[in-house]
């Protein structure tokens, strides 16, 4: 299955000039590169995605018009097992990129999005219609990720995705490639939940009243720990901006983002 774009950022945190890419933009790339390494596979109890049944691709196609908020009331009202599927299979490339991004390694994260569906089907009955199944699901996936994180030391980047643009010059790239290092590592050295704040925010575009209702912050909490997110970040990305010779950075009409 095709995996879902990431949501627009709202505010993006600057890394300095020159054209170079901000921090949000940077760390977007860390699992550009791991699009294949979603969770492929749904709660047991449910109906499988890949059901080889030829009326599936009907069903689905019909049930892809469908709203959340239906799909809730058929799951948990009817227990309708294919409007489950189609709820599941929507979210759960959310459910892993945010558990990726907070707790930085894929591996973990494929097994934080997988408990955090299954949390969510189990749960179903108890979720309440006047929230929306995101916002919802945010927070069990946000929440089930906080538990397992600390400040990393863990963090996978044996890979990381080569920078777009076929005007980057081989010294561009360089750059690139370790502003996207130095982004990861300050972002593991945050506190978890100013790294959640961070992803929630500039990532995924949650607004402040949405992330105070995930991380059951007060506003005040929320906008604390996202300011301090942001000026470590920012800070680290404007270390290595100085410290590296100008002549190896891309210029302003060069992209800078790793994903599109």
């Amino acid at each position: 299955m095709r995996r879902l774009a990431p949501p627009a950022r709202t505010s993006p945190v600057s890394g300095g000039g020159g054209g170079r890419a901000g921090t949000a933009q940077t760390v977007r790339g860390h699992e550009a590169h791991r699009r294949s390494c979603s969770p492929r596979s749904v709660p047991r109890g449910s109906r499988s995605c890949n059901s080889s049944s030829p009326q599936e691709p009907v069903v689905a196609a019909h049930l892809e018009q469908i709203s959340d908020a239906e799909l809730v009331v058929r799951a948990r009202d009817r227990g309708d097992g294919v409007a489950l599927d189609e709820l599941l299979r929507r979210h759960r490339d959310t459910a892993y990129r945010v558990a990726l991004r907070i707790c930085l390694n894929p591996a973990e994260a494929e097994d934080i999005a997988q408990e955090s569906l299954v949390r969510a089907w189990r749960s179903l009955g108890r979720f309440r219609s006047d929230a929306a199944f995101s916002t919802w699901l945010y927070r069990i996936t946000t929440n089930t990720a906080l538990k397992r994180a600390g400040r990393r030391t863990d963090v996978v980047m044996a890979e990381l995705p080569e920078p777009p643009g076929p005007d980057l010059d081989p010294a561009g790239r360089v750059v690139q490639r370790e502003r996207l290092a130095v982004a990861i590592a300050a972002l593991a050295a945050l506190a978890p939940q100013q790294r959640a704040c961070w992803v929630l925010r500039e990532v995924e575009g949650l607004s402040y009243d949405e992330l105070a209702e995930v991380l059951g912050l007060t506003l005040a909490a929320v906008k604390g720990r996202l300011f301090r997110a942001r000026a470590e970040l920012t800070a680290a990305l404007a270390r290595y901006d100085q410290d590296t010779p100008t002549e190896n950075t891309p210029n302003e009409d060069t992209p800078t983002k790793d994903v599109p």
